[in-house]
This record gives C-alpha cells, sequence and structure tokens, in this order.
C-alpha cells in the first residue's frame, strides 16, 4: 500500500469525497464513488481500477488486509471521515473508482446459446437500478444497459443498493439506446421483450413456455412506464398476471418476477 495520512478537511487530496450527498453528482466525471466496508471489498477484488482508498483509522486493523499491494490508501481520524460527507453510513471505508464506461455490448457476452439482457431506458431512481443491477447479476444476466435517461448506476446510492454487484456486471450505456437494440436485433438475433401492462400483451407464464434463446428486458421508468420509441421496438410485450384492482408494481419487483421466470427456463 502506499499509505498517505491525512489531518485536516482542506487538504486537497480529499476533494472528490466531497458532496456524496448531491444526486449523480460524479456522474460526468472520470470517477465515482464506492462506500461501505461489503461493497469496497468486492471493488478490490474486481476488474476495476482504483484511484485510492479512504480509510478511517477506526478501520485500519480490519481492512487493511484486504487492500491490494500497490494501492494508495488515504488514511484519516473516523471522525474526520464522518465530517467529511456528512453521515456515517460508509464505516470509514469508501474508495475513488475510475470509470471505464461501455459504449456496446461485447461481443464475447452475447456469443453463448442461451443469453439475456436487462434494458433501463428511464429508471429514474438510484435504488430501484441498483436492485435491478444485484437481480441481473444474481439471475446471471449478459448484462444491464442503461439509457441517458436512467439514473447514473455508478452513483454512490446505485453502487450500494446493488451491494457491489456492479462490479461484476457488465453495465452497458450507449451513446444511442434505440440503435444498439436495433443491432442487437438485427447482429445477434436478439428478442426485445417489452415489460408491462396494456393492450396487445401476452401472460408472463404464456411467453416463458415458448421463450426465444436471446432476449432483452426492458423496464419502463416508474411513473410513466415504457413509451412508444420501445414499444414500437419490442418483438414481445409481456404482462405479469395480477389482479385487475392493481394497475402496477414497482420495477424492482417487476424485474425479480420476470428474471426469475426466465432464467428458470435457461438450458
Amino acid at each position: 500500500m502506499i499509505v498517505e495520512s491525512i489531518h485536516s478537511l482542506d487538504d486537497s487530496r480529499l476533494d472528490e469525497f466531497r458532496e456524496l450527498k448531491r444526486t449523480n453528482a460524479t456522474r460526468h466525471s472520470a470517477y465515482f464513488i464506492a462506500e461501505g466496508r461489503l461493497v469496497v471489498a468486492r471493488l478490490l477484488a474486481s476488474h476495476f481500477s482504483v484511484r485510492a482508498v479512504l480509510l478511517s483509522d477506526k478501520r485500519w486493523s480490519a481492512f487493511s488486509p484486504y487492500i491490494p499491494e500497490g494501492t494508495r490508501v488515504l488514511r484519516v481520524s473516523h471522525e474526520l471521515c464522518s465530517r467529511l460527507v456528512g453521515f456515517d453510513f460508509h464505516a470509514g471505508v469508501m474508495a475513488s473508482v475510475n470509470r471505464a464506461p461501455l459504449r456496446q455490448v461485447p461481443a464475447q457476452f452475447v456469443a453463448g446459446m442461451h443469453c439475456g439482457l436487462v434494458c433501463c431506458p428511464e429508471t429514474s431512481l438510484p435504488d430501484n437500478l441498483g436492485s435491478i443491477m444485484r437481480l441481473a447479476a444474481a439471475f446471471e444476466t449478459a448484462g444491464l444497459l442503461v439509457g441517458p435517461g436512467s439514473a447514473d448506476p455508478f452513483s454512490r446510492r446505485a453502487v450500494r443498493v446493488s451491494m457491489g454487484a456492479v462490479f461484476r456486471l457488465p453495465v452497458i450505456e450507449p451513446h444511442d439506446l434505440v440503435d444498439e437494440l436495433h443491432r442487437l436485433k438485427s447482429a445477434h438475433g436478439f428478442a426485445i421483450v417489452a415489460m408491462g401492462r396494456g393492450t396487445g400483451t401476452i401472460a408472463l407464464g404464456e411467453f416463458v413456455r415458448r421463450i426465444p434463446p436471446q432476449w432483452v428486458l426492458v423496464f419502463g421508468n416508474e411513473a410513466r412506464g415504457l413509451d412508444n420509441r420501445w414499444l414500437q421496438l419490442a418483438d414481445y410485450r409481456v404482462e405479469i398476471e395480477m389482479s385487475s384492482d392493481v394497475d402496477s408494481i414497482n420495477v424492482a419487483a417487476a424485474a425479480a418476477i420476470g428474471l426469475y421466470e426466465l432464467t428458470r427456463r435457461r438450458g
């Protein structure tokens, strides 16, 4: 480890860890922030490039053995660490991580005989996006496509809610999501599956009996659902069977049901 001790909040080496309460504060930066012992431990075991780990003296003995050789570590007092960000959830362990955005689904991720992708064009709440990332990893999908209308998948909150799943799930942020979905259909034979309620839908239970080998499961915005751009792309419109007295369920809950049903049929 390359250890640097810091004794003042005014130290410029702390700049990238400031103002973490702001939503999507680092979306257009070259880095993002991970926080908490479990999440940072999973980060350090991943392929992501770590800029620096911020570690309080209170957590030093327990966490420092997990830090790889050559990693830059900023060591601060626990009190100073809490004052820096204004809350204590991070438990004295944070990391700054280099972004390495994927703009297109790599061919090696979609080469399998059976392959599923998740797509969130406009999931606006980081909590929901983080939950969907965790589900996509749990059900072993090939990756997550995220549109510019969605929350930042590498925002502090989304990374935390994903419980570090974002470090092993390929997250693709295309410059043009519509073009990328067209490419997946034409070049790789993916079926686009829109989840929602309305006319022209088929029941999820019926759909899974004839599920295509490669698919992209598309979820809508929390308030508006899927608009026509995404519905016109869809090869299938699939509905979760539920009471007619309930118009919708939370998007992360829908993702859990949909991914379970689709992936349990795999192989």
